[in-house]
């Protein structure tokens, strides 16, 4: 046996003194430490090798004599780095005393020891290693040596590191931030709150004084309460409340404001455990924005009191100055000498120049108070803008000016908007080109630059060929009271006010007025404005169209923008237009033409034309047989009465004033070249004026409204037809399943199923077997699109309400009768039990034609009488029934209008709204459609907070409506 000394001196391997510690066991023999060497110390050292962490076992000198592989691993080291190896042989003196030190300790007291430091691991990383030294002893208990386990803490180290970086952070934050911040439990007592907030505090000498109160100890009573109401809100929902303005009441000093936001309190888990908020102190704040609302108060009573006096004052101008332009029109009207004539002309001239300015000082007034606000109405874009430049078309031709206005084919025509300020925004603009410019042209273009379904954003230029702006003035002409000239010798004049109340208005619009310009070159004033889309209306064009198809017609005109402008007008309308610059070659292409046989049958001819005028061409061409039958419109830039009187002797058709109207220019061609207008062609298919016999056919109508479903199923079965009628899309698919048909009117927003469902279920049953039913969509949507849509969802047709007569009429009738067939034989027996389909229509009742009934002058403001009276086929009788009907109904849908609005149900006010659209719509009450289109936009869009407002308005048009009703039946 191994004898201690001899482990002193000798220093025995690894196996021979585990073998030793094992033999001093009592009773132990040489055998037992031989047989533990061999068998045992592998199990061992298997065992070692297994454990999760690394482990060192030394002698009580300080030799490593076993050692596990994840000490191996974590030192990046092998058994022979460092069996029998001491702390002095791998360490530098002081890292070796500090080790043995601690070893020392162990050995002495044999209670463990923890200790770690920061190393360098193989790649040269820094890795924090801790160290649990516990004694290690033999089986008679005696300390033979030390137990060493190693930790990798790197991770735990930077965790550390990085809580107590974090801690720092919040601690600053909390100490040094101005903003009080808090922390509270569900019980709202306080956890923690920054010293800031106890700053102004009587109560609370220190933050850690607060711990465990609530607000009750610090606030009064009223601010205690609505803090506990707030933060039982915010435990209840989750949802925190942002930047609220909050009145803090104390006991013992003045009112405080602060803006708080303040969260939920969450654990790990995501539990809410209390809440947490910050507050900023804003009395200062409130206190300047009350000021600065007393000053407004006082700035809006000073505009008002100035609007007042702005519009006293121009009361009292006006009366005189009416009186002075009235008596002026008459003393005009009577014999004067030629010299009073010019100085009545003078005092005319002088008036309406002054009353221009007045109006100007009036509008800038409404604008600067903010009280001006903008009409939202219907309005033909073209005919608005063809009718202000008609105005200018006088001052613009003593000049010499060519004026034209050029609207893309792309533009929409029906916008909604204030047509007034449009047309004064032109106005202005084009009479400033006016004044401007000395020759050439003023073009007034206009161009799509966004356009939807629902809105239309429009760019307008009026480009001159007058004097231009220089860069300086350009900055400064859109200010108020500022001219590009503004000296007492500037040949201008004006109030400087024009471009300022054009600019706003401009913007009011949504849009931004500017101006490209260069001295001696002309200016181009450009703008953009943003409209609403206005339903299209059945066009009252004045011919069909296919009539034209093709038409020849040659346009006479020196001035390159008018060719272009006409031109393009022509080739909408689906002519052929060929374009020359002058009398002389007017002449030749329509000879050419003539002798290649296609002449032209219209001539669009200019009047001032250089050379040869275009009075003079047409002289010539009426004394050349190729004219016989062609029919001319002279174009003028100027009104001239001697014009019109020559025009007549030279059988000119039609004598218009530039710049044209579309509107107009198709009118007058239609006028001479002798075609049908659609109200003729139209008025055929109504019952009252068709003496044709035609297909009766078995209608299913699906229409959820009562008064048009009424409306509809009389119009039908008034013509002959036979009608079954349902309330919503669901009946529809049933009632088709069970009966035959020859065609489905299908409202398009019904309950239950809308047109589009029940139609894609009608086509799933007829794709079973192999059948097709007409479906006419019936819609109050007249939108461009959605005929298209309607179209793609499985209708053959589509009908906008409120529907006329001819149009439901002419709809139905275009079916061929073999698209009758599988009915026929069934719906003529029920009809007249002849072998015929083909029946007379009954006649509808004619409409009086007194003019008291027509327009009735308490009905006028609220409905159309006349288009009511169209809208139901003429009868007076049916119009009564539908009174009574809509005074029954109307209450109803407006009840049910108001109950989906109070369920919250924005898709439920959408067609609750849409169905009162179509029954007011039904009477040409623009007012009231108008006001149920309003809430039926704000139930698509989900404002159901603007409805209140909307539903005021509504019920007031109504209730305007039912009355006027009521008088207009009695």
């Amino acid at each position: 046996m191994t004898t201690n000394s001899q482990l002193q001196s000798g220093g025995p391997a690894p196996g021979d003194w585990l073998a030793m510690v094992c033999s001093q066991a009592e009773g132990a023999s040489s055998a037992d430490a031989e047989m533990f060497r061999q068998q045992a110390l592998p199990i061992l050292q298997a065992i070692a090798d297994s454990l999760p962490f690394s482990l060192l076992v030394k002698d009580r000198d300080g030799r490593r004599v076993l050692v596990n592989r994840g000490y191996l691993n974590l030192f990046s080291v092998t058994t022979e780095d460092v069996l029998q190896k001491t702390d002095f042989d791998l360490f530098s003196d002081d890292d070796a005393r500090k080790f043995s030190g601690e070893d020392a300790q162990v050995l002495r007291t044999g209670k463990e020891v923890l200790s770690g430091e920061e190393t360098t691991d193989a790649d040269g990383g820094f890795r924090w290693i801790d160290r649990i030294k516990r004694p290690v002893c033999d089986a008679n208990g005696s300390i033979v040596g030390v137990q060493v386990l190693f930790f990798d803490a790197t991770e735990r180290k930077e965790l550390d590191h990085r809580r107590e970086f974090e801690l720092n952070l919040f601690e600053s934050l909390m100490e040094n931030i101005p903003d009080a911040i808090y922390f509270k439990d569900l019980e709202s007592r306080f956890l923690r709150l920054s010293p800031a907030m106890g700053k102004h505090n009587t109560r609370l000498p220190s933050p850690e004084d607060a711990i465990g109160k609530t607000d009750a100890d610090m606030f009064t009573e009223e601010h205690a309460r609505q803090a506990r109401e707030d933060e039982l809100e915010i435990i209840r929902t989750g949802r925190p409340l942002v930047a609220r303005i909050e009145r803090e009441t104390w006991p013992d000093r003045e009112d405080t404001w602060v803006s708080s936001t303040k969260m939920p309190l969450r654990n790990r888990k995501g539990e809410i455990i209390g809440t947490f908020g910050i507050s900023r102190d804003i009395t200062e704040l409130k206190k300047t924005q009350d000021q600065l609302q007393i000053a407004r108060d006082e700035a809006d009573a000073a505009n008002q009191a100035k609007s007042d006096f702005l519009a006293n004052v121009s009361h009292e101008i006006r009366t005189p100055m009416n009186g002075i332009i009235g008596m002026t029109e008459l003393l005009l009207s009577t014999d004067l000498t030629d010299e009073q004539r010019e100085y009545q002309l003078l005092v005319q001239s002088s008036a309406e120049a002054l009353l221009t300015q007045l109006n100007d000082i009036l509008d800038f007034s409404k604008i600067e108070a903010g009280k001006l606000e903008l009409e939202r109405l219907p309005f033909k874009l073209r005919d608005t803008l063809g009718n202000t430049l008609r105005t200018l078309a006088t001052r613009a031709a003593q000049k010499g000016l060519e004026l034209a206005a050029h609207i893309l084919p792309d533009v929409p025509d029906d916008l909604m908007g204030d047509a007034n300020r449009l047309r004064q925004i032109i106005i202005n603009l084009v009479g400033n080109a006016i004044k401007f410019t000395n020759k050439g042209e003023i073009v007034v273009k206009v161009t799509p630059r966004a356009v939807t379904e629902e809105s239309a954003t429009l760019h307008v230029a009026v480009t001159d060929t007058g004097i231009g702006i220089d860069p300086e003035q350009q900055a400064r002409i859109f200010k108020a009271f500022t001219q590009a000239d503004a000296s007492t010798t500037r040949e201008f004049g004006g109030t400087g006010l024009g471009l300022a109340i054009s600019s706003q208005l401009v913007q009011i619009m949504g849009g931004h007025l500017g101006v490209e310009s260069e001295l001696g070159r002309g200016s181009t004033f450009h703008f953009t404005a943003e409209f609403a889309r206005a339903d299209e209306e059945a066009t009252n064009l004045a011919a069909e169209l296919s009539t034209l198809h093709e038409l020849p017609v040659i346009v006479v005109d020196d001035n390159r923008t008018n060719q272009i402008i006409c031109e393009e007008m022509l080739i909408n309308w689906g002519m052929k237009p060929t374009s020359v610059d002058g009398g002389q070659d007017g002449l030749d292409a329509i000879q050419r033409a003539a002798k290649a046989g296609a002449p032209y049958k219209l001539a669009l001819v200019d009047v001032m034309m250089p050379g040869m005028d275009g009075l003079q061409m047409v002289e010539q061409l009426r004394a050349r047989s190729i004219a016989e039958s062609m029919k001319i419109i002279v174009l003028s830039s100027a009104s001239r009465p001697e014009d019109k009187s020559r025009a007549r002797e030279l059988g000119i058709e039609y004598c218009m004033t530039k710049p044209v109207a579309q509107s107009d220019l198709l009118n007058s061609i239609t006028t001479v070249m002798g075609t049908a207008s659609i109200e003729d062609a139209t008025a055929t298919l109504l019952p009252t004026e068709s003496s044709d016999e035609f297909v009766a056919r078995r209608i299913l109508l699906a229409e959820d409204g009562a008064v048009n479903r009424r409306v509809a199923v009389t119009l039908l079965e008034k013509r002959g037809h036979v009608v079954t009628a349902v309330e919503n899309g669901r009946l529809a698919v049933d009632t088709y399943r069970s009966q035959d048909f020859d065609l489905i009117l299908m409202d398009v927003q019904m309950p239950e199923l809308d047109g589009f469902e029940a139609t894609a279920e009608i086509r799933k049953i007829e794709a079973a077997h192999n059948g097709h039913i007409p479906i006419v969509a019936i819609t109050a949507h007249a939108m461009k699109g959605d005929r298209q849509r309607c179209l793609d969802g499985g209708m053959d047709d589509y009908i906008s309400k409120p529907f006329r007569p001819h149009e439901l009429y002419a709809t139905i009738e275009r079916l061929t009768a073999s698209e009758s067939e599988a009915t026929e034989g069934k719906l003529v027996h029920e009809l007249s039990g002849s072998a015929s389909l083909f029946v007379k229509p009954v006649p509808a009742a004619k409409p009086k034609l007194d003019a008291e009934i027509l327009t009735p002058k308490h009905t006028k403001s609220v409905f159309d009488y006349q288009s009511a009276l169209e809208n139901v086929g003429g009868s007076e009788q049916i119009f009564v029934e539908m009174v009574d009907l809509f005074n029954l109904e109307c209450p109803k849908q407006m009840d049910e209008l108001q109950r989906a609005y109070d369920s919250g149900n924005a898709e439920a006010v959408m067609r609750a709204a849409h169905t009162l659209k179509s029954s007011v719509a039904l009477f040409a009450a623009e007012p009231a459609t108008t006001a149920a289109r309003t809430i039926e936009s704000l139930g698509s869009a989900g404002k159901l907070d603007e409805y209140p407002a909307a539903w005021e308005e509504l019920k007031t048009q109504v209730e305007d409506l039912m009355e006027a009703l009521s008088q207009a039946k009695t």
